[in-house]
């Protein structure tokens, strides 16, 4: 099977940016006192942890 692409986004946060990618999202926002702090985490991917969620049918009725 072929890796799909992904498309990376960001938007804008008070003081600061959040961007996301395929497996992680980050932000970083600029105190008031000038330094910048900056956190990461790790995206679960919620059809490797619950396979049924791929399944269109159980998706759909569930929504």
């Amino acid at each position: 099977m072929s890796e799909q692409s992904h498309f990376y986004g960001g938007q804008a946060i008070i003081e600061g940016v959040m961007m996301r990618g395929k497996k992680v999202w980050a932000a970083a926002v600029r105190r008031s006192d000038g330094t910048i702090v900056t956190t990461r985490q790790q995206i679960e991917d919620y059809g490797e942890k619950y396979p049924w969620t791929r399944w269109p049918l159980i998706r759909g009725n569930l929504a």
